[in-house]
């Protein structure tokens, strides 16, 4: 359900968007959220090593919202 002030933010990936290296537990991430053409929020994450050729790009300043995050260690 989708209201004027509530934004759905899509599920993490399992990969880095830009190089494919998997995101595992543990490791900090950062996530950028954006706008398609049918203006459907589409979300990229990004591994800490190519996080700087994004944050240099563009691409940043036209997203909706960013952040950086970590996946939690798994529960034994």
């Amino acid at each position: 359900m989708s209201s004027l002030f509530q934004i759905e933010i899509p599920k993490r990936n399992t990969a880095c968007s830009a190089q494919g290296e998997r995101l595992l537990p543990g490791m900090e991430y950062y996530s950028l959220l954006m706008e398609n053409d049918m203006q459907q929020m589409i979300r990229q994450d990004f591994c800490i090593s190519c996080w700087p050729q994004v944050a240099d790009s563009d691409t940043v300043l036209n997203s909706r919202s960013y952040w950086k995050s970590k996946i939690d260690l798994k529960k034994k």
